[in-house]
């Protein structure tokens, strides 16, 4: 196939206008401002249109909350436990449901779907595709990044029960108590001594050998809390959300986290978690921490994705940085970027075909998308 005339956003910031694409065998073979089509081969003028790598959501709960096939339908929460490490998204995820077809018609082509937040530690998030015929046709990594969640979540849920932790002041010492003997049977097993099994101590192995990082659910009165955390395991961390980073934009800047904002279609009143300062999100790619933007779908809709991104642009930041949040950027947060996220000659051919550019124009549609070279959807 050929994608030509094309004005070609990489996704690593730098443009190609106009540009063309060649893929074959679903990967992406050769780039240039020309091509000649081959004999027989598929070509898509794409004159006047816009082409992006496919977007990448580092933040979701697609399929394993799925509203579009019943309200009250949560398989991602296992709130029976708050140091729940062991559960792993990948099992709970409907490979049927409505919200990857959204996923589709939005140009979104990776998903990262995360355990819930209702407990202290949440479980295991999984990465997958968002077409195929099958779910183990669709993953891409089962065990990706280790959830935690602070603040007001899990105080919810287990302060409703009168158990631990049902305010703030327990978070720190139970992650702290539960990593301290996670690491002790770590370094056991690692120096082939016997342990007793434990599951839950079991999911975090690879967080200590520094394979899977700790993706933790925080917003402004958390934020402090998940960088000392992340410091006292020494691991890779993202923080998720992040609403009311402008508070403490140089603990952040220092502490060199990844950062999943959003989402930002809520309106900022007081209380926990309402202030939504998508200017945060500017300071903070302007001192070179990689940010992405994310939907938390389907709590609000995959549908508004590249709206929060545009939401962003209105509070000042470049619309070319935008793209790149939702684009290479997610793909290396979640440790993917080798082969997506990007237009590069030997990646995957995850492309995304719009009518004008997304976050800048407001009109701008998906016209096509492929994944793997495979038209996965069609205006």
């Amino acid at each position: 196939m050929l994608i030509k005339n094309a004005h070609i956003f990489i996704g690593n910031g730098e443009e190609l206008n106009p540009g063309s694409v060649r893929v074959e065998d679903g990967f992406i073979c050769e780039i240039a401002e020309s091509l000649v089509a081959k004999p027989g081969e598929e070509v898509v003028d794409a004159r006047g249109k816009v082409l992006l790598p496919g977007l990448i959501d580092a933040h979701s709960h697609i399929g394993g909350m799925d509203f579009s096939y019943d309200r009250e339908l949560d398989d991602l929460n296992e709130m029976t436990n708050p140091m729940s490490a062991a559960p792993i998204a990948f099992y709970s995820i409907n490979p049927l449901s409505k919200d990857f077809d959204s996923c589709r018609r939005m140009g979104i082509t990776t998903l990262m779907v995360c355990p819930g937040s209702g407990s202290l530690f949440n479980g295991i998030a999984s990465i997958v595709k968002t077409s195929g015929d099958n779910l183990a046709e669709m993953l891409v990594r089962e065990k990706a990044a280790c959830k935690i969640a602070l603040g007001g979540n899990p105080i919810l849920t287990y302060g409703s029960r009168s158990q631990a932790p049902s305010t703030r002041m327990s978070i720190p010492p139970m992650a702290k108590a539960f990593f301290s003997k996670a690491r002790d049977y770590y370094e056991k097993k690692e120096k082939g001594e016997k342990v007793d099994y434990n599951v839950d101590f079991e999911a975090t192995l690879p967080v200590f050998r520094g394979e899977m990082p700790l993706k933790i659910h925080c917003t402004q009165y958390d934020i402090p809390t998940a960088i000392e955390l992340a410091k006292f395991v020494g691991a890779a961390f993202s923080l998720e959300h992040v609403w009311g980073a402008s508070d403490y934009l140089e603990d952040i800047i220092e502490a060199k986290p990844y950062v999943c904002f959003g989402p930002m279609g809520s309106l900022t009143t007081p209380g926990e978690a309402r202030k939504i300062d998508p200017e945060a999100l500017v300071a903070l790619d302007q001192a070179g921490v990689c940010c992405s933007i994310i939907s938390d779908s389907p709590i609000i809709a995959v549908d508004s994705l590249i709206q929060h991104a545009g939401e962003a642009v209105r509070q000042g930041l470049d619309y070319r940085r935008a793209i790149v949040m939702l684009t290479l950027n997610p793909a290396i947060i979640l440790g993917i970027d080798d082969y997506v996220g990007s237009i590069e000659v030997g990646k995957e051919a995850d492309l995304a075909l719009f009518s004008g550019i997304p976050c800048l124009e407001v009109a701008a549609r998906v016209e096509k998308t492929w994944q793997k070279g495979k038209l996965v959807y069609e205006a």
